[in-house]
């Protein structure tokens, strides 16, 4: 975890700071002098940035610092706006339960992970679902962000670690809202979608009355159905139809001016 650096006072004794500075060392700091040959007192702060410079002091004033009295490493080198590694423990009986696993099978999130095409993937942090395509580099993936579906979903590889695979039930219920949304409903008709839908597909259909258990979702192909009403496949969406039964002077009221029918 990375902060901000900001100036700070902390207290810290003598085998605190000897047990810190190793750290401190390897990030490159240096010190005012050595601390702790000079005039030291059990109620010094370890002070960053001291006296405007990138240095390591103490002092026995803590003002024009935000002040902390119990000591933290991690906490102090955060301030100094040092990125820590993230660190991992395992306890005698998960080292015994795992022996024969390998670091990767054991810490996957630390590992980079592949996405695989075709694949579903929700972030972890933001509320947007995505089918990935293969392509890492520009926005192309298709999903459905918080704002409704979109078509130019990035998968950054910069990003990797955010996403993590959706379970099928995940996926269903986003396209199903999403079918919903779009209009497939009790009397619609429903456009065809592809050129074959395993050779029932023609056009227009009408539908039954739907409900979200009337939905059929094949994972595997991402395919959306109703029935055996295909409206979902690969990343295109079928046209809902709203059908109106309307007589000939419904027509004409609603156009404005007569027909005549030819024969």
């Amino acid at each position: 975890m990375k902060t901000e650096f900001k100036p700070i006072a902390m207290r810290c004794n003598k085998q605190q700071f000897n047990e810190l500075k190793p750290r401190l060392d390897k990030y490159g700091f240096i010190f005012q002098y050595d601390i702790f040959d000079l005039k030291y007192r059990d109620d010094s702060f370890l002070t960053n940035n001291y006296d405007g410079n990138n240095l390591i002091g103490f002092t026995l004033i803590s003002s024009k610092r935000e002040t902390y009295e119990t000591f933290n490493a991690d906490l102090f080198l955060q301030c100094c706006g040092v990125e820590l590694e993230e660190t991992f423990t395992l306890t005698k009986s998960e080292i015994i339960e795992n022996k024969d696993k390998t670091l990767k099978e054991m810490f996957k999130d630390v590992f980079e992970v592949e996405l695989e095409v075709c694949k579903w993937y929700k972030h972890k942090g933001l509320e947007y679902i995505f089918c990935f395509n293969g392509c890492y580099e520009d926005c192309s993936q298709y999903g459905i962000t918080k704002n409704g579906w979109n078509n130019e979903i990035s998968s950054d590889k910069r990003h990797l670690h955010n996403f993590i695979s959706a379970t099928e039930e995940e996926v269903k219920t986003a396209l199903v809202n999403e079918a919903i949304k779009r209009g497939f409903k009790e009397g619609v008709l429903i456009d065809k979608l592809l050129k074959n839908n395993c050779g029932t597909c023609k056009q227009p259909y009408k539908t039954k009355q739907v409900s979200n258990e009337d939905f059929q979702f094949d994972f595997d192909i991402n395919y959306l159905f109703i029935g055996n009403l295909l409206v979902f496949a690969e990343g295109k969406w079928a046209v809902a139809i709203n059908k109106v039964d309307m007589t000939l002077q419904d027509i004409e009221l609603k156009l404005g001016y007569k027909i005549n029918l030819l024969k």
